[in-house]
């Protein structure tokens, strides 16, 4: 087993059509020239199964937090067609904590929440173009902000 060129164990699901079952496989080099692999998910789920080899012992201090990750969108479009209907993460990864802020054209704060993954429905807004700020602390102990602007369309 070795690790990616980032410093991360890859492994994929495989689906063994001739006796009806599943196992996990390590990807080996997966930084070689020419190979390449699809991302469906960031954690496999084992279910409860036995293991027939299984990983090696890790020592905690091995295992390390990245930064964390944060897509947020520049519209959305809260017109009942349930489409794009909250701004929120679209990408929230590595975060322990967050809060964000919403301000109109004229610097006042119009929402505020310390629960981002429900996020801003706009309900009582225009459309127009508003600023986000999102303050948050990330599982590797970093304390970090990122703003932009959002659009809301009607």
């Amino acid at each position: 087993m070795q690790l990616g060129p980032d410093g991360r164990i890859y492994i994929s699901r495989c689906n063994d059509i001739t006796n009806d079952s599943e196992h996990l496989a390590v990807i080996n080099n997966p930084g070689q020239e020419g190979k390449a692999c699809n991302f469906i998910s960031k954690g496999v789920s084992l279910g409860g199964r036995k293991n027939i080899v299984g990983l090696p012992n890790f020592i905690a201090s091995y295992f390390r937090f990245e930064d964390p990750v944060i897509d947020m969108p520049n519209v959305f479009t809260p017109n009942g067609d349930s489409y794009n209907p909250v701004f929120k993460p679209i990408a929230f990864d590595h975060m322990l904590d967050a809060d964000l802020t919403i301000i109109n054209r004229w610097g006042q704060r119009i929402f505020y929440t310390r629960d981002v993954e429900t996020g801003w429905d706009g309900n009582n807004a225009p459309a127009g173009v508003y600023y986000w700020l999102l303050r948050y602390e990330g599982k590797n102990g970093k304390i970090g902000t990122a703003k932009g602007w959002v659009q809301l369309l009607r």
